[in-house]
């Protein structure tokens, strides 16, 4: 996201990741890019820290993978 509006790559926005149980119903968001809504799901998220590089990973119940991304800091963002 950028300006409030989705953009084609990370590289260009601001991830935003949301996790908590939503127990009411939800309408889709054209922004969205995974989402699980209106449905009871549990997951457990994976981040894993790495010099300049942090890697997301969200697991279902069942431990399938749901989720994946990583963000990789550009040196001329220090």
């Amino acid at each position: 996201m950028k300006g409030e509006q989705r953009v084609e790559s990370a590289e260009q926005g601001t991830i935003y990741t949301v996790s908590g149980i939503k127990m009411y119903e939800q309408d889709p968001r054209d922004y969205t890019e995974v989402g699980f809504t209106n449905i009871a799901t549990y997951q457990l998220l994976d981040i894993q820290l790495d010099g300049d590089r942090l890697h997301y990973k969200a697991f279902d119940i069942d431990g399938e993978l749901k989720d994946e991304f990583e963000i990789v800091k550009n040196r001329s963002d220090r």
